[in-house]
């Protein structure tokens, strides 16, 4: 899989998503533009580190380093004054029709998917780690021990991914 490529088709149909996450943040349009092209440059100069197999994964490891782009944006004050998007201009983040059919239908698949994850033991891990959970946030929730919640994870991804495979067979993972 070439990650270069992943991250331009990531770029390019995901970035009204980070626009859309910088402002839940109460991020100015000018400082997410910047927040998102730092996180996609520390993605590109990373892209030997990256682990993720599907598209999915990585578009999450993205996302993550982004949402750190902003708090630590956040936590080292540069912000002028109380500001939030609402006092710029608003840029319209809505997708087109399609797009929000093919997202909606993305996470029907999804969401059949982690129901068909057998042993039952990989399915909640699975599903707190795609919504964005940390494996250490999905070990306190779950009661296990790092290691142990890590492997769940990886082990349910690969359940995931055959799943999802199985039931669109098309889909390049």
């Amino acid at each position: 899989m070439n990650i270069s490529l992943v991250l331009e088709k990531i770029y390019k149909e995901y970035f009204n998503l980070f626009f859309s996450i910088g402002y839940r943040y109460r991020l100015d349009k000018e400082t997410i533009e910047d927040k998102i092209q730092e996180a996609f440059e520390k993605a590109f100069s990373n892209k030997e580190k990256i682990r993720g197999t599907s598209e999915a994964e990585i578009r999450t490891y993205v996302i993550r380093i982004f949402r750190n782009q902003c708090l630590l944006y956040l936590r080292s004050g540069k912000r002028q004054g109380n500001k939030t998007p609402y006092d710029t201009d608003m840029i319209d983040i809505r997708f087109d029709p399609l797009h929000e059919i093919l997202i909606i239908e993305e996470m029907r698949l999804q969401r059949v998917a982690i129901s068909r994850i057998e042993p039952l033991k990989y399915r909640e891990p699975v599903a707190l780690y795609l919504e964005g959970y940390k494996p250490r946030d999905i070990a306190v929730k779950i009661k296990k021990n790092g290691s142990t919640t890590r492997n769940l994870i990886h082990r349910g991804l690969k359940i995931f991914e055959a799943i999802m495979k199985k039931m669109d067979p098309l889909r390049k993972l």
